[in-house]
């Protein structure tokens, strides 16, 4: 675990991700092996993905011998649920530029809503137009909650910004590099 964090560190690093990083480390002390800080991540049962939220979560794709490669930390913001898992937006699967361009997009949706249900049907439809759209559409990926291998954390909105320009993708069977240029 140290060595993928240290890997990590040192991808923000050349990846000018500092802000994040300042975050990540402003954060550090709190962290113990059981417990992450409350105010940034909030554990939820899987029952408990929400459209126009953002989660994380450990991940082992049932069908990952068929595909090309695969996120195993995904970054999702849900566009549907169903009664077995849900469809979501990783963001892993945009480099640092395009996940900043959908993150802007949907945070200005939610300044114009002056409710969390407008800003979830805003967010909704947005998201909507987003994976149908080339640029965001190989980002559109399939989750069932009988795949998960951990708890599923949600991101709290102050911190989206942040969180996004973490290097924190685990592409399996392709680099992140070699992702991006295919999506």
């Amino acid at each position: 675990m140290a060595n993928d964090l240290n890997k990590m560190v040192n991808k923000a690093k050349e990846t000018s991700a500092k802000a994040s990083l300042g975050w990540l480390y402003s954060l550090a002390p709190k962290l113990t092996s059981s417990q992450v800080p409350p105010e940034a991540f909030n554990p939820r049962s899987k029952d408990s993905v929400f459209i126009g939220g953002m989660f994380m979560y450990h991940y082992d794709p049932k069908h990952k011998e068929t595909l090309p490669w695969y996120d195993t930390l995904p970054l999702i913001i849900p566009l549907e649920t169903y009664s077995d898992g849900w469809l979501g937006l990783n963001l892993h699967y945009l480099p640092p530029k395009g996940r900043k361009m959908l993150l802007d997009k949907l945070l200005e949706y939610k300044k114009r809503s002056n409710s969390p249900r407008a800003y979830m049907q805003l967010s909704y439809s947005m998201l909507g137009a987003a994976a149908k759209s080339d640029l965001f559409g190989p980002c559109v990926h399939r989750y069932l909650g009988s795949q998960l291998k951990s708890r599923i954390i949600r991101i709290d909105d102050r911190y989206w910004e942040k969180v996004v320009m973490l290097p924190l993708q685990r592409f399996r069977k392709a680099s992140a590099s070699q992702v991006w240029s295919k999506t």
